[in-house]
């Protein structure tokens, strides 16, 4: 297939850099100041539209490459030559810094977050199990700004082979009727057939918005004369854009998202040579957005793990901030300016070896178990017998053991029902059907997932079956506070799962966290507390289907999992 369309020449526009200006500032005000600035998040559609203007821009740009294959080449080359260095340096340091401040019991939901994102797959959804553990680690993901960045790159994978079909099969001035068609159905999609979450990170929900940029990269070559009217629309649309992000309250997403969209197109559309978008601390500010929107996030979760101390808002933050800032800022002019001077090889080079040392940094534990996994006939945990340690052997060791704590709910003797791993439903094999006397059944959170083993090695004497149900997180008698949005339907479930196995013996073994709580105040009788109110309610409820006994194993006191980690040195 020969290539062949022109499309003029075109300078690079400061005020599209302003542009970008104010969409990094309104995701830092949403990152930041979540309650001052609840629509911030809108400057990730601006992102898109910018993003998409720019791609018809390369795809369309006059070219020496006469086949398929040359072309596709140097739309990535375009592409990635500027994303994907920054990328992988961001994520190995983050990785590094965040491996000593996230609890242990985060280390694997770090893995797993960054072994999506080093392959672009940060928007895809995490599994319930996985939620679970970023709760206990405080609910902060050092990668979870990487979902746009994810959707992009997505994009990128299809967008250079469908711009050749439509070369191919439609008529040079039926470009915009075709990207109106994608955009709509892309749009129809995302409100039609997406719940909110999906919307938000799935690619194919956003591809609209892409379809904007490009669509106004066609019409842009359109002369416009400064018109009154033309002013009117420019400055009335970047006025209300401004207003809605700095007001305090979210407004509905449904109908935001398209205006921004839109507003964003129309304002790439007239607002060429702009004195306004184009003053240059805001054009600077431009320049340093893909470093700035890279780098702050790591530096926020450093804030709310250490330095927060459950505030919303202190003079560590502040800081924080500052610092993200000057950091970007000396990433920007040392490191971005440099590598996009480099020759395409030499940025090939440098992003495989950014990549591998990602990669490195995210399985070094797990290459080291390998090498050092005990021998045939030692223990399991490479010991020996009637060894001595030193307290710091001790800590160290606790803390190897405590990294796969996820990976360690998994029950060998267990077939579990869905796809989702450890925290859901499953039947224990191994057992004598027909001589074995009773039907057990094991009912929690985390908490019975991870005492399977044990509860199997005791009870499969005089099991016939032995059913298997945790859910990550949530209590089985009482949803008080804890996550109320995932836990409250659960009480539910776990009814209907001993209703639907009835078995002999039920064990209810969780880790208890509204339990914990005291009294409300004005309370001094458990009869009248709610919590105790409700988890009676549950208990019978759950009891009216266990034929023989029911027993509730509650770990006494409530462990603080901040203070695990101090144990070996008491």
């Amino acid at each position: 297939m020969h290539i062949s369309f022109y499309s003029p020449p075109s300078t690079k526009r400061s005020d599209l850099q302003g542009l970008r200006g104010l969409a990094i500032l309104s995701v830092l005000g949403f990152h930041f100041l979540p309650k001052t600035f609840p629509n911030g998040y809108l400057g990730v559609d601006q992102f898109f539209v910018l993003s998409g203007f720019l791609m018809s821009m390369l795809l369309r740009k006059p070219s020496n490459h006469s086949t398929v294959s040359s072309f596709v080449l140097r739309f990535y080359q375009r592409r990635l030559k500027r994303i994907v260095p920054l990328y992988f340096l961001v994520i190995s340091i983050s990785l590094v810094g965040l491996f000593y401040f996230v609890p242990d019991s985060g280390y694997e939901s770090i893995v797993k977050s960054g072994e999506r994102a080093v392959v672009f797959w940060s928007n895809q959804e995490r599994s319930k199990g996985e939620d679970y553990f970023w709760m206990l680690c405080k609910g902060i993901d050092p990668f979870t700004h990487m979902w746009s960045l994810s959707v992009e790159v997505q994009f990128y994978l299809i967008i250079p082979i469908l711009y050749l079909l439509i070369l191919r099969f439609t008529p040079s001035d039926s470009k915009i009727q075709f990207f109106t068609l994608l955009a709509l159905g892309s749009y129809f999609y995302s409100t039609v057939f997406c719940d909110k979450q999906q919307a938000f990170n799935s690619m194919r929900a956003r591809i609209w918005q892409f379809m904007i940029g490009m669509i106004v990269n066609i019409e842009s070559e359109k002369e416009i004369k400064s018109r009154r009217d033309e002013k009117l629309v420019k400055y009335g649309c970047l006025l209300t854009m401004l207003w809605i992000i700095g007001y305090p309250r979210e407004f509905p997403d449904l109908v935001l998202r398209p205006f921004f969209t839109i507003s964003t197109g129309i304002l790439i559309l007239l607002s060429s040579g702009d004195s306004i978008l184009s003053f240059p601390i805001l054009t600077y500010i431009g320049d340093i957005s893909y470093s700035l929107y890279l780098i702050h996030w790591p530096f926020y979760a450093y804030w709310k793990l250490v330095l927060s101390d459950g505030a919303e808002m202190n003079w560590y933050l502040l800081t924080v901030f500052l610092v993200s800032v000057v950091v970007s800022v000396i990433c920007y002019e040392l490191f971005e300016k440099w590598y996009l001077k480099l020759p395409n090889k030499s940025i090939a080079f440098l992003s495989i070896g950014l990549f591998l040392s990602s990669i490195f940094v995210l399985e070094y534990n797990r290459v080291e178990d390998w090498l050092t996994s005990p021998g045939v006939g030692a223990r399991l945990d490479g010991l020996e017998n009637n060894q001595t340690f030193s307290f710091e052997k001790v800590t160290k060791l606790h803390r190897k053991w405590s990294l796969y704590d996820y990976r360690n709910l998994y029950a060998p003797t267990c077939h579990y029902e869905g796809s989702i791993g450890p925290l859901e439903a499953c039947s224990h094999t191994g057992l004598d059907e027909e001589n074995g006397k009773y039907r057990f059944m094991l009912l929690g959170n985390s908490w019975a997932a991870n005492h399977a083993r044990i509860f199997y090695d005791e009870c499969k004497g005089k099991a016939k079956r032995i059913y298997q149900y945790a859910q990550a997180g949530c209590d089985p008698l009482v949803s008080h506070r804890y996550d109320l949005e995932l836990c409250v339907p659960e009480l539910d479930l776990y009814i209907d799962q001993v209703e639907k196995e009835k078995p002999d013996y039920l064990f209810l073994l969780s880790r208890m966290i509204d339990i914990g709580d005291p009294l409300p105040p004005n309370v001094t009788s458990l009869e009248d507390d709610p919590i105790f109110q409700s988890m009676r309610r549950q208990f019978h409820r759950i009891h009216e289907h266990v034929k023989k006994r029911m027993f509730v194993l509650n770990p006494l006191p409530d462990i603080d999992g901040t203070k695990v980690a101090e144990f070996p040195k008491k």
